[in-house]
Order: structure tokens, then C-alpha cells, then sequence
């Protein structure tokens, strides 16, 4: 899975906390184009890459003109029976992490998700208290991810593209997008594109 981030516009364009359940590489196309995570800012120069671990958040900031591609290193199967799930992947937010961003569009609630993880819902409630994050934090985080890899084939998000990816409308959606990128929808769809092979 792999886009391009082009900024176009006049200034410094930056995108705040992506979060990707799997090994991210970004590689500076063109422009400036700075890379931070782990509260470390780093340029990269044209072709330079660098790679970003599962979980660790990272902000990209570009200059006017800029372009960076973020290749997502996926090779996760929905397929695994959910013992095989929990063996390749210990802690339960890593779980549902991948498995929010592999199918965003399933409804996914407590109960499914706890059935699939065999625990009781008040037992998967508290490990992923203790795990520092909340069923619905996850869950957001991982669609909105994988919202903005897959934005360039969507095209205008509409209301059936917003449910797919469990907002309730476009609206929520758009809200959700601002609070998390730090962009409105508009920008960042003006932003992403799709890589052409």
C-alpha cells in the first residue's frame, strides 16, 4: 500500500499524528520534507527513506512542493483463527489495531471483537485499560489510518464511504479527519495521491 503526500500549497503543509499498525517507510520525493517521531524532527532529501515502527506516532511537515511517499508494509491476513491472531501478536490493542485497519468497514463492537479475542467484554475492557488505550481510541485511530492510505481511490468521500469506515456521516468524518491529521478533508484529500506504477 503506498501514496503520495504533495503538498501544492504556499508555505509549510504539515499532517499530525499518523499511526500505522505496521512498519512505515517514508521517502522524501521532491522538496523539502521533514520527518518527526519518537520528539525528534529529521529532513529528508530527495530518495532519502526512513522508517517508522509499528505504533510510533510521526508527524510530515513539506515545503511548497514537496512530496513524500509513505509505503505501508502490509502483509497481515484476516483469515488467522483468533489463537493464531493472539500468538503472532501479544497484546491486545496490537490486535485490534490490525485487525480495525485490515476491515475498517466491519461493525466492529466490544462483543465481536472479544468473542474473536475469547475473553468476556469486561475482561477486554480492562486489558486495554492496562494496555493504555480504549476500545474506541483503537478502533478510530486504525480506520482513520487506514482511511488516508486508502483516500486516493475513494475519490469525494460520501456518506456511504464515511459508514464503511465507521463514522455515522460525512460530517463525523470530516470532524474525526480535523481532529486527528490536523487538516480538514478537503486539504488532505488536495494532499494524497495514488502512486502510479
Amino acid at each position: 500500500m503506498e501514496v503520495m503526500v504533495h503538498a501544492r500549497e504556499v508555505g509549510l503543509t504539515t499532517v499530525c499524528n499518523l499511526v500505522f499498525p505496521t512498519l512505515v517507510t517514508i521517502e522524501a520525493a521532491i522538496g523539502p520534507v521533514w520527518g518527526s517521531h519518537c520528539r525528534r524532527a529529521r529532513q529528508l532529501r530527495e530518495s532519502q527513506r526512513l522508517d517508522i515502527q509499528p505504533f510510533y506516532g510521526f508527524d510530515l511537515s513539506l515545503g511548497a512542493g514537496a512530496a513524500v511517499k509513505i509505503a505501508v508494509n502490509w502483509s497481515w491476513t484476516d483469515e488467522l483463527p483468533p489463537s493464531a491472531a493472539r500468538a503472532v501478536i501479544q497484546p491486545l490493542s496490537r490486535m485490534l489495531a490490525f485487525h480495525a485497519f485490515a476491515r475498517p468497514e466491519l461493525d466492529w463492537t466490544l462483543e465481536l471483537f472479544a468473542a474473536r479475542a475469547c475473553l468476556t467484554k469486561k475482561d477486554l475492557s480492562r486489558r486495554l485499560f492496562a494496555e493504555g488505550t480504549s476500545f474506541r481510541q483503537a478502533l478510530r485511530t486504525n480506520r482513520l489510518s487506514r482511511l488516508l492510505i486508502d483516500l486516493p481511490g475513494l475519490g469525494r468521500l460520501d456518506g456511504v464511504d464515511a459508514v464503511r469506515y465507521g463514522f455515522a456521516d460525512r460530517c463525523q468524518a470530516e470532524n474525526a479527519v480535523f481532529d486527528r491529521f490536523g487538516l480538514s478533508l478537503f486539504q488532505l484529500q488536495r494532499l494524497v495521491r495514488a502512486i502510479e506504477t
